[in-house]
């Protein structure tokens, strides 16, 4: 959940005027961040295309998608990656709790 206001507008704009779209607003986008957050969007943006990549090698192989991500080494991986990853304060917006 995103609690800087400013990048939460930029957000939004962008959004909003999609024929806006520039490296000016991508370098404010961006700028925005810290160094931490920067290395954490990289680093789930990489791990994206990374799970990709892996389905479409499945593909190419004529196998099921997500059977490389089912492997075996695969789970204590992702384990280990939601740990690592998972959010350090909790969110002040709740859904779902009765």
């Amino acid at each position: 959940m995103d609690t800087n206001i400013g990048r939460l507008l930029v957000k939004l704009r962008t959004l909003a005027t999609p024929w806006a779209y520039s490296w000016g607003n991508l370098s404010e986008f961006f700028s925005s961040y810290n160094f931490n957050e920067g290395i954490a969007l990289t680093l789930i943006v990489a791990l994206s295309m990374l799970v990709l990549l892996c389905e479409q090698i499945a593909i190419w192989q004529g196998k099921f998608e997500y059977e490389l991500l089912l492997s075996h080494w695969m789970s204590p991986l992702l384990v280990g990656l939601t740990v690592l990853l998972a959010a350090k304060t909790p969110s002040e917006f709740i859904y779902f709790e009765f």
